[in-house]
């Protein structure tokens, strides 16, 4: 893994090696959006004043393929993740998915906060960018 650069207005992180997360790799998404789907529909609480923090768990491929079989293809560029009750909502869009491989190890970027039917709808994942398919990419814009 390799720390991206800092600026005035972003710390920096260290982003995705080639590996994708394993079901040990301990997940978070952050964000500032709604905290509940019934929020973002009837817009009546808003986004979060603050940001919030959800731990969520990887989403096997195939397990996430089959749940939005009838919706939208999962392909390699994404990751899924979910836990009952616990997901990243509308506003939290572009938001980072981070992962934490061992208790003390650096925190990695292995997503981007992206859709999902809902927000932590029991049959849906939430669906996240995978940074690491995109890697080469972001190595070039950084150079």
């Amino acid at each position: 893994c390799e720390w991206v650069p800092a600026s005035m207005r972003v710390g920096a992180m260290c982003s995705a090696c080639a590996d994708p997360p394993t079901a040990d790799t301990r997940l978070q998404v952050s964000g500032w959006g709604f905290q509940a789907e019934e929020s973002a529909v009837s817009g009546e609480v808003g986004v979060s004043p603050k940001l919030r923090f959800v731990d969520v768990d990887l989403v096997e491929s195939n397990q996430c393929r089959r749940a939005y079989s009838q919706v939208l293809p999962i392909t390699r560029r994404m990751i899924c993740a979910a836990r009952p009750g616990r997901d990243s909502c509308q506003g939290d869009s572009g938001g980072p998915l981070v992962g934490y491989a061992a208790e003390e190890g650096p925190a990695r970027l292995y997503g981007i906060v992206s859709w999902g039917l809902g927000c932590a709808n029991p049959n849906f994942p939430g669906v996240y960018t995978n940074v690491a398919a995109f890697r080469s990419w972001i190595d070039e814009q950084l150079d």
